[in-house]
Order: C-alpha cells, then structure tokens, then sequence
C-alpha cells in the first residue's frame, strides 16, 4: 500500500478543458508524480502537436490546450493499462475522476478497485447522470457528481443528492501574463470577439452592437472571426485594452470569455445566465452582470459616465477570481467536497 496516495484521471474519449483544468490543480497542488492520466492526453506532452488530426474529439479546445497545459508537463510516461490496474490493485489510488459513461464501461475493472469516484460532467447539457450513478452505486462506491453547467433545479432534475457546481476557471501562471493597465485610454469602451453561431449569442451580439453604436461615440469592438488572430494571447491583449469585457452564453453558458476576461483584469460585463458558481462575483462590485438589452445598454453608460467604477469592480473581480477560482483552488474545491487527503499531507 502506498503512504501517498495518487490521484487517477481515466479518459477514452477526451474531455472539454473542465476535466483538463482539475488535472492542471492537482498536478500544481501535489506533483506530477501523484496525478496519473491514463490514457496520456495530447494536449499535455508538447512534441505530439502535429498528431492533432488524429484527435479530433479534442476540437476547438485543443489550440487552446497547448498553450494552456504543456507548461506542467514532462513528456510522456507511457503507462500501460496493467500498470495501472495493478496501482490500484495495490491502494495507491486515493479517488478517480472520469467524464463520460464510456470511460466508466472501459475502465470499469480498474474503477472498482478504487474508494472514490469523482464524474466529471463537462458537457453543456449533461449526459443520463442517472445511469452513471447506478452503474457506480452497484460497486458500493461514494460517487461525486460535478457539473460544468449547474442551475438551481439540477440535483432535483438528476435525481442525486451529491451534485456539484464546477464551471470553468483560470490558470493562476496564466493570470500575470497580460493584465489591463486602467490608467491609459483604451482601445475599445466594450470588446468582444467570438463566433456568432448559435442563435442567441448571434442575437445578442447583433442587437447589442446595433443599440450601443447607437448610444454615442463609443469605441465598440465586436468580432465574429478569428482569422486575423495568430494565437489566443493576440484576443488577451485586445481584452486587456478595452474598459469591458464582455461574455454571452455561446453553445454552453459556461463561456471561456467569462473567465479570460476575469484573468485580463478587466471589468467582465456578463449575460447572467443562472448558472451557480460557488463562491459567485456580486454584480457592480466584483462584476458586471445584465439579464437583457436594455439592461445592458443601461449599465454600460452608466459606466461609461463612471469610468472609476470600472477600474474598481476590475481589481475586485480579479481578487475574487485567485481567491476562489484557479485551478488549485478547483482542486481544493473538490478534495475538500470528497474529503481527499492527498492535499493535506503535502
């Protein structure tokens, strides 16, 4: 039995950047050496980039992958699934997360032998939780269900007492890199840039560039390609040089721009979408939040006319955002929910 038990991430099919965001915490909370990934994800070992093609479950997430992870990773390590059954065999294996149903059903002889079970939903929409829960219960297993995208009535809708809130967050090496300096004039009064496909991002961004082009002479920088963009520091820079950020539900309500505006130090104005973030940003203090148009019109002169404020609900949603929502924090979040020791002997 080992004394420092290791923390198991099983993925078959790929994951959205949620599940790569608890592995970013562990690994910076305990070592590389005690988080294990099985299989070894792409997006961690950075001599594989030209392998992408073959990945194609990885989409769009994976140009941001690279740049986000590669920089705690060490090549690979080149596990064979009976390392790791024997690992677990052998108690070295405090608790295991995985994101679908698939992964559950492949690693199934490997799962059972381990006391905790974490299951990640990272999808927009959540996938038969029900189904997940039973397959785990039968195994007298604790199973912890966290949800990327968590409203008032999921546990009621899933059926589970345990479930938990886990929307994306930051990577706090990633928060110094770009930050907004409010003491020269911006570029842009609001910026956004994202693709415009779904129906409701592409009517609020047609409507709320339409009204606020309309309000005066504002500098509005809204954008639907990314084509003159050569990587995503390029779109953090713009971010960085506007007086707000703003994000809108986009195929999911949990957005990246919600929380690369957040790490940009820039005020974040944000469609209030209803999701729960534990320990959430209170709306004109830490952060901007509007539920239609003309609210957001609203807000967005008055803080225009009060360019203080700006520069105040930025600092405070950025002490908000190391505070409670890095990556080492999700991992503390989630060890502190499952009651993990791993954190505390380190």
């Amino acid at each position: 039995m080992s004394e420092n038990k290791k923390i198991l991430f099983l993925e078959c099919t790929g994951n959205d950047r949620a599940i790569n965001y608890l592995y970013d915490g562990f690994v910076s909370k305990i070592g590389r050496e005690n988080v294990i990934e099985f299989p070894e994800i792409l997006a961690y070992v950075p001599e594989d980039v030209d392998e992408v093609p073959n990945h194609k479950h990885n989409g769009r997430c994976f140009n941001y992958r690279d740049e986000f992870f590669n920089e705690i990773d060490g090549g690979r390590r080149n596990w064979t699934r009976e390392n790791i059954l024997n690992m677990a065999k052998n108690e070295e294996f405090e608790a295991v997360f995985c994101g679908t149903e698939i992964d559950i059903n492949h690693y199934m002889d490997i799962i059972q032998q381990i006391p905790q079970v974490g299951y990640l939903d990272w999808s927009e929409h959540g996938i038969d939780p029900i189904s997940i829960s039973k397959k785990l219960d039968c195994l007298n297993r604790r199973c912890f269900y966290f949800k990327r995208e968590m409203i008032a009535t999921t546990k009621r809708s899933v059926g589970l007492s345990e479930v938990y809130p886990f929307p994306f967050c930051v990577i706090p090496r990633q928060n110094t890199k770009i930050r907004n300096n409010y003491k020269i004039d911006k570029k842009y009064d609001i910026y956004f840039r994202g693709l415009w496909t779904d129906d409701i991002r592409n009517k609020i961004c047609s409507q709320s560039e339409h009204i606020l082009n309309e309000s005066g002479e504002y500098k509005i920088g809204f954008f639907k390609s990314w084509e003159d963009f050569k990587s995503r520091n390029d779109m953090l820079r713009d971010i960085s040089d506007s007086y707000l950020g703003m994000s809108m539900r986009g195929a999911g309500m949990d957005t990246f721009r919600f929380w690369e505006v957040l790490s940009t130090e820039t005020c974040l104005i944000s469609q209030n979408t209803g999701l729960l973030i534990p320990n959430d940003y209170i709306d004109m203090k830490e952060i901007v939040y509007f539920k239609d148009i003309k609210e957001l019109k609203e807000k967005f002169l008055y803080l225009m006319g009060h360019k203080n404020e700006i520069e105040e609900i930025a600092k405070n949603g950025s002490i908000k955002t190391m505070q409670y929502h890095t990556t080492e924090k999700r991992a503390e979040y989630v060890s502190r929910i499952m009651g993990l020791q791993c954190l505390e002997r380190r």
